[in-house]
């Protein structure tokens, strides 16, 4: 009976509507502010606490034109810089697995070299690779960025199969140029030595009358050849006119001095009888093509060997297929911790579970779960 009655009167009853929720979480401002502010101080305190990590990043451009695989081919190149090969000589530069373990494990010796804290990466659909490193030390982090770049461009200059083999077309021109002019000196030291021994050389002084103002006139020729070579890049065209007049005189005047000297010669050739005379004239005309051939190798020579020294030719061949474009610098602000972003997800989270729990206390505030419940809410007596 009692029972019954119970289940009319709950059958019957209408509880008062429930408060909204947006009204309890206003009642419970301060507590929620209080936990929002409590978690803000605690996350700041936490990454004031914190060691603060620096990252310094070089840039890598490698040509892809090495390989026909893109993809497969900045694959490999980014395993490589992880390789032992090119991290050892850094690490022990700069004791990095000791500062990687400050708590005192070492590698195993003979162990392949693995830092942690480096990372390698590629942009996408580029040739440029980054090489990033970390360490509380700004200056520390920039240097051993750089120097794993550096032992990866030359660690890869000496695993290319082209440095391997022959010199490169320059060192190779230049390689050949020595050895010509070494023959031809040679050559000509060798025929000085047999006109000296033969007494060929005073016969030879007269064979060829006015030897002196050929010669002379042959300088004038060679220094207006160089003269209109300097001025043809220019613009001035009255320069390279004039340049060219003084060229075309001097060749006139030294092909008519030429002629002349051929002519006495011929003609003291004519008078001279014997053997002899026909031998002199044949060694002098071989000496002045051998001296020639001597003094042009030479010029050859040190003219090429000077722009390969200023140019820098040779560095810039072993750097060409793979170099570094952007060194890593001493960064600024530390990657580690971010506190900006840690507070702000310290002040949503916190602000999300004050909130909720608000809101789930005020749910069970006003819910009648058990008997008691309804007499509270009722003001009944439950018989």
């Amino acid at each position: 009976m009692a029972k019954n009655i119970l289940k009319a009167e709950l059958v019957s009853f209408r509880p008062p509507p429930r408060p909204p929720y947006s009204d309890a979480i206003w009642q419970r401002r301060g507590a929620i502010g209080a936990f929002v502010a409590t978690s803000l101080f605690v996350t700041y305190l936490a990454c004031s606490a914190m060691t603060p990590i620096y990252e310094a990043t070089a840039k890598i451009d490698v040509d892809r034109r090495l390989s026909k695989s893109t993809d497969a081919f900045m694959g490999a190149q980014m395993q490589l810089i992880h390789s032992d090969s090119v991290l050892r000589p850094v690490a022990e530069h700069y004791d990095l697995q000791r500062q990687e373990n400050p708590s005192g494990a070492r590698d195993k010796t003979g162990a392949p070299v693995h830092l942690r804290q480096l990372k390698v990466s590629r942009f996408a659909h580029t040739s440029l690779l980054e090489v990033r490193y970390r360490s509380p030390d700004p200056q520390l982090a920039a240097d051993v960025a750089n120097a794993i770049a550096q032992s990866y461009v030359e660690q890869t200059f000496n695993l290319h199969p082209k440095n391997t083999g022959p010199p490169s077309f320059m060192e190779k021109q230049l390689e050949e140029l020595r050895t010509k002019m070494d023959g031809s000196s040679l050559a000509l030291t060798q025929y000085e030595q047999e006109l000296e021994t033969g007494g060929r050389l005073q016969q030879r002084a007269a064979a060829l009358p006015n030897q002196g103002e050929l010669t002379k006139l042959e300088d004038r020729v060679d220094e207006a050849k160089q003269r209109l070579a300097d001025v043809s890049s220019g613009k001035n065209d009255d320069e390279r006119r004039k340049a060219a007049n003084d060229l075309a005189q001097a060749q006139r005047q030294f092909d008519e001095a030429s002629s002349n000297a051929v002519r006495q010669a011929e003609s003291r050739q004519r008078r001279l009888q014997g053997a002899g005379d026909d031998d002199l004239n044949a060694g002098s005309a071989e000496y002045q093509r051998l001296k020639r051939m001597a003094d042009a190798d030479k010029t050859l020579y040190d003219d090429l060997e000077r722009r390969m020294q200023d140019a820098g030719i040779e560095t810039g061949f072993r750097n060409s297929s793979i170099r570094i474009v952007d060194p890593a610098k001493p960064p600024e602000s530390p990657v580690l911790p971010r506190t900006n972003l840690s507070l702000v997800v310290a002040f949503l989270a916190s602000t999300a579970a004050a909130i909720g729990a608000a809101a789930l206390g005020h749910f069970l505030k006003h819910s009648t779960r058990e008997p008691k419940g309804v007499v509270r809410v009722t003001a009944s007596r439950i018989i």
